[in-house]
C-alpha cells in the first residue's frame, strides 16, 4: 500500500523491530480506510 511510506524518508519507517513495524503497518492501513470512509459518507450525505 503506497501510503504506508508515503510520508517516510527514503521509504522507510521510524520503528525498529517487527512488532511494531506491524502495529504501525496496521494503524496506518486503519487511518487510511478511516479516512476514506468518513469522506465516502459526507459525500454521499451532501
Amino acid at each position: 500500500m503506497f501510503q504506508i511510506t508515503f510520508h517516510t524518508r527514503n521509504n522507510k519507517t521510524r520503528y525498529r523491530g517487527l512488532m511494531k513495524q506491524k502495529i504501525f503497518a496496521l494503524s496506518r492501513c486503519l487511518w487510511v480506510n478511516h479516512v476514506r470512509l468518513a469522506l465516502f459518507e459526507a459525500r454521499i450525505a451532501a
